[in-house]
């Protein structure tokens, strides 16, 4: 088990909270302009549910993948499925399809290693429909006092990644921490 893992799993009440409150308006209207309306959503590291409500509430048919068991047990919404993986696996066998017209991934690709980073994004690939979005969030800041592993990636390392599987980068941003760290994230629009 690894170190991040661990620390969602012990603290995941104290997250939940947290996470729910952060300031998303910004993160929210990004959803909103570029995936298609009543399209099928899937969020890799979901988290505290946060935004796979905001968009299950916007008429959006979401689903979601967490590696903390705490957090999935603790999720209710009987429109939305969650279920457990490991990434950079996706495993979709609670689900009731295969291939998504979105993916999200908010906060979650700077807990994985370069080769990890490199297979999910293959993953992706390989279940997101044709001309379909992906949406990623990630800081860039190394923190070497948290529990957590953050891997050291940037704006060109990620941009460069996803190219190389023939994704096209539409948008990216830069903003400012929804919960009032001196943290900046970055966020990426690509499509198939």
């Amino acid at each position: 088990m690894n170190s991040t893992f661990k620390y969602y799993q012990k603290n995941y009440s104290d997250l939940l909270i947290k996470y729910d409150f952060a300031d998303m308006s910004e993160l929210n209207k990004i959803f909103l302009k570029y995936i298609t309306p009543k399209s099928t959503v899937l969020d890799l590291g979901f988290g505290s549910g946060r935004d796979i409500k905001f968009l299950s509430n916007n008429g959006f048919k979401v689903y979601g993948l967490d590696n903390c068991k705490n957090f999935i047990n603790s999720f209710s919404n009987k429109n939305i499925i969650v279920s457990e993986t490991t990434l950079p696996y996706i495993n979709l066998n609670s689900f009731d399809i295969k291939e998504f017209d979105s993916i999200i991934s908010i906060a979650t690709i700077m807990h994985l290693n370069k080769q990890e980073i490199s297979e999910l994004i293959k993953n992706i690939y390989s279940i997101l429909k044709e001309e379909g979005i992906v949406i990623i969030s990630y800081s860039t800041i190394q923190r070497v006092d948290d529990e957590r592993f953050f891997e050291d990636i940037d704006y060109v390392y990620i941009k460069n990644k996803f190219e190389e599987e023939k994704f096209v980068e539409i948008y990216n941003f830069i903003n400012d921490d929804g919960m009032g760290r001196d943290i900046k994230w970055i966020t990426q629009v690509f499509k198939k």
